[in-house]
């Protein structure tokens, strides 16, 4: 998903003061092992092809 690299590229750029998709996922994404463009990108890449699922995910999941 486009929106979770996103939110990786602009951690790694912008660190802290990143305006992020997925905020509560933020400790959860890949982080890449540079601050390289190369490195930014394939960290990026990683998160885009990850399925994340979230607590909330979960309990409605339970529920059903």
């Amino acid at each position: 998903m486009a929106a979770r690299a996103h939110d990786v590229a602009a951690l790694a750029i912008k660190g802290q003061a990143a305006c992020l998709n997925f905020s509560d996922l933020a400790s959860r994404f890949p982080h890449p092992a540079t601050a390289s463009p190369n490195d930014i990108q394939a960290a990026a890449g990683k998160a885009a092809a990850t399925t994340l699922v979230t607590c909330t995910q979960w309990k409605v999941l339970l529920l059903e």
